[in-house]
């Protein structure tokens, strides 16, 4: 089967320069979502095709598609609309796509603004497809109020006899509540001839890709509907308020599909997690948490409240409170926060703590070591059983390249010390508070790098007397 998605609109409702099937959905452009729906009929090895229709100078839509294309492993064809002259001459720019199937081949239509499209619906729609045997058939849904949708009219039989617009219709037409989605599963060979059919002759002066649907009828072929009782998974988006309103619902899905897998959320409408995340069972999100990109979370961690979380992998039996991680790895029985930075490449072992106001960068800490405050590791190897004292921080840069500074296992640093890199401390060390180490410290030695101390007898309440009286001039 082949996959057109039309994604040439521009979107003037939303008032953006951007084009509308790249505003974002929990974190993900509207198109990518139609996309990942269909790639799983693909990888049910039943549709192996997809081509987009976009518009002139949609260089950065075309750019998406390459990117995922590259991912997915998928091929994608880009065709483009420099006219927008309707959905009929839209699918029309994509012939080439249709012209390579065999006559009985199925091409499904989809718009690249109904994001909440699910693969089971696609794939429902296949199967009724297939058994019925018709030409072609059109995804709709039944509205209390179908104002402003594409009535689907049907002889006594069942079948669609057409599919009239809200301008075009009759006073009898705009009673009927069962409308078009403008999702269509159509054989090759019918929409071939069909879209040669098809012409202008309308209110709005534009080739309508359902014109197609009556003419198919009118050469004495099936055309049927398969109806979803999900009104959301067929609503496009226009406007930023569709857009709100669409994400607060796939938002709503994706935390009830967590929940019912075993995730506990004290709050759900205050958690946003990416459609693309996995968390295991009897993990608690926290209210304000923030779950993005590929990130996986193992059994029984307690998330939150007010973290994000990018792009990482966590472990069992972890606590992350406030804080925010972005490519990280943590292992099991970690604890972090609150209010911790770890970036990219940090990696904890089991059983270490990362207290406040810490920040890591491409650092691993080793198994049972602590960070508890203030303190700052970049491009570091932190061994086992390592305590690492308040305020001390690796000085990794010289202005011109990074540095690696090296901890041993079982060494204890005090507070408030400068490790300047590149630089090794030696296993079992100790670093004296304070200081600042621009040396190799050996293995079982106490290093204390200060200026000297200097107390100088009765002079406090000089300096005292000596400060007031400068005050009182």
């Amino acid at each position: 089967m082949l996959g057109i998605i039309l994604a040439a609109g521009m979107g003037t409702r939303m008032k953006s320069k951007k084009p509308k099937v790249l505003h974002e959905l929990v974190y993900h452009p509207m198109i990518e979502w139609v996309l990942n729906s269909y790639k799983n009929l693909i990888e049910d090895r039943h549709c192996d095709k997809i081509a987009v229709v976009i518009g002139e100078n949609m260089s950065e839509v075309e750019e998406l598609l390459e990117k995922w294309s590259l991912e997915k492993e998928i091929e994608v064809k880009i065709y483009y609309q420099k006219e927008r002259l309707g959905t009929g001459h839209a699918v029309k720019m994509a012939m080439e796509a249709i012209q390579e199937l065999s006559d009985d081949e199925g091409v499904y239509i989809l718009c690249a603004d109904v994001p909440l499209i699910s693969s089971e619906t696609l794939k429902k729609m296949r199967n009724m497809h297939k058994e019925s045997k018709c030409s072609a058939l059109v995804l709709t849904v039944e509205k209390d109020d179908p104002t402003g949708y594409g009535r689907i009219v049907k002889d006594q039989n069942g079948f669609i006899k057409k599919i009239v617009e809200q301008r075009d219709a009759d006073a009898q037409q705009l009673r009927i509540n069962e409308i078009n989605s403008g999702i269509y599963l159509i054989n090759a060979k019918q929409l071939r001839e069909g879209l040669h059919q098809i012409n202008t002759d309308n209110r709005q002066g534009e080739y309508y890709l359902t014109d197609i649907i009556e003419w198919i009828n009118s050469q004495g072929l099936k055309a049927i509907s398969y109806m979803t009782h999900d009104h959301y998974e067929v609503s496009g988006i226009n406007n930023r308020y569709q857009l709100s309103q669409l994400e607060k619902k796939a938002r709503e899905r994706i935390n009830r599909q967590h929940m019912l897998n075993g995730v506990s959320m004290i709050d759900p409408q205050q958690v946003y997690i990416d459609p693309d995340v996995i968390i295991e069972s009897d993990c608690l999100i926290e209210p304000m948490t923030i779950i993005k990109g590929k990130t996986m979370i193992g059994k029984s961690c307690v998330i939150g409240p007010m973290t994000q979380i990018e792009n990482c992998v966590i472990g069992e039996n972890t606590l992350i409170e406030r804080s925010h991680l972005c490519q990280v790895t943590v292992k099991n029985g970690v604890k972090i926060g609150p209010f911790a930075r770890l970036r990219e490449n940090t990696v904890l072992e089991d059983d270490t703590k990362i207290g406040d106001f810490v920040e890591t960068k491409k650092t691993v800490v080793g198994k049972g070591s602590k960070v508890q405050h203030l303190s700052y590791l970049g491009d570091s190897q932190i061994g086992e059983g390592v305590n690492v004292g308040a305020g001390t921080i690796t000085c990794n840069y010289n202005g011109y390249s990074k540095n690696k500074t090296i901890v041993e296992d079982g060494v204890f640093i005090g507070s408030n010390c400068a490790l300047v890199a590149p630089i090794t401390i030696g296993k079992d060390s100790i670093i004296g508070a304070g200081s600042v180490i621009v040396h190799d410290v050996p293995q079982d030695c106490l290093a204390i790098a200060r200026g000297k101390q200097s107390n100088k007898e009765n002079r406090a309440n000089e300096l005292r007397k000596k400060f007031e009286n400068e005050r009182k001039r």
